[in-house]
C-alpha cells in the first residue's frame, strides 16, 4: 500500500523520480492505492496491476490504514499472478494477538512483525513462514516451499 494512502515507508516508497526506501532502491516496487471514493485498498486495481507486473511477493501491510485488510482476496491475486503474500503486521499485531482483527497467517506464506509496538515487548522482529507443500503443479508433483532457502 502507498504511504500517501496508508501503506509504510519500508514497503517501497518512491517519489516520482527518486527511489525513497532501501525496498525501492534495492528491488522494483510498485504500490498499489485506495480508492479515492472509499477509502478502501482497490483491490481490482491491485489484481489488474499482479497480472500484468507479476510481481515476486505483494506485501499486505499498513501503517495507518483504518480498515481491516481482506487477506483472502490477498491471497487470489498472489496465487492468479503466482506471487508469494507476506503480511507485515507490525502496526496491527497485538489487535490480531487479541482476536480482535483478522489473522493473516490462514493466508499469507510469509508474516513478520515487531514485538514492541502494540505487543508490547522488547525491540524486535519475528518472522514466520510456511514449509511444506505450496501447490501441485499441472503434472501432479508437488511444488515445495523454498523460503527457508533463501
Amino acid at each position: 500500500l502507498d504511504l500517501p494512502d496508508g501503506g509504510h515507508i519500508s514497503h517501497g516508497l518512491m517519489a516520482q523520480k527518486k527511489r525513497l526506501s532501501a525496498a525501492s532502491i534495492f528491488f522494483e516496487t510498485l504500490p498499489y492505492h485506495v480508492n479515492m471514493e472509499t477509502g478502501l485498498i482497490d483491490y481490482d486495481e491491485l489484481e489488474k496491476s499482479a497480472k500484468n507486473f507479476k510481481p515476486d511477493i505483494i506485501i499486505a501491510g499498513v501503517t495507518s490504514y483504518p480498515r481491516t485488510l481482506d487477506y483472502k482476496r490477498f491471497r487470489t491475486i498472489a496465487q492468479a499472478s503466482d506471487s508469494y503474500l507476506m503480511a507485515d503486521m507490525s502496526h496491527i499485531s497485538g489487535l490480531v494477538a487479541a482476536g480482535v482483527i483478522p489473522s493473516p497467517f490462514e493466508y499469507c506464506d510469509v508474516v513478520t512483525s515487531t514485538t514492541h509496538k502494540t505487543l508490547r515487548g522488547p525491540r524486535a522482529g519475528v518472522i514466520f513462514y510456511r514449509k511444506g507443500v505450496k501447490s501441485v503443479s499441472k503434472t501432479g508433483e508437488n511444488v515445495m516451499y523454498d523460503l527457508e532457502d533463501r
